[in-house]
């Protein structure tokens, strides 16, 4: 686990979600390691904001946090890839949601590992390192 966190990481939605809410400190384990997200990762903070019933300290919430964050956006060698893995899943009739298609990819394309509660969704991505947020919540 070490060298995947040597490496950098990017923070699913749901470990973001968890950090908001107060469940788990993941965040603050993590400092100093340069945690990012992506901003698949940032629309989704923003939908669930805006559709809540205290929209607008929802919001502040989601941008306090993502300014504390590097927000990595999408490549055009990670859109890439995941149109290929997208077609490849569809073929074989086992398709992938597309956001965290996305995810994957930018994370896998920058290098990085993707920390998440949802490591099942994202192991079916060719090379894309998954870290169990639970694993780093348990230490």
């Amino acid at each position: 686990m070490e060298d995947l966190e040597a490496n950098g990481v990017i923070l699913d939605t749901d470990v973001l979600v968890s950090d908001l809410r107060g469940k788990t400190s993941i965040l603050s384990d993590l400092e100093g390691k340069g945690p990012a997200t992506t901003v698949v990762n940032a629309f989704e903070l923003f939908h669930g904001a805006y559709k809540s019933k205290e929209a607008s300290a929802n919001l502040s919430a989601a941008r306090g946090l993502l300014s504390s964050l590097r927000v990595v956006g999408l490549s055009l060698k990670a859109a890439e890839r995941a149109g290929e893995i997208l077609a490849h899943s569809q073929r074989s009739g086992d398709a992938l949601e597309v956001r965290d298609l996305l995810i994957g990819c930018i994370a896998r394309e920058e290098g990085l590992s993707l920390v998440t509660y949802n490591a099942k969704h994202f192991r079916r991505i060719p090379g894309l390192g998954v870290v169990d947020a639970g694993q780093i919540a348990d230490r």
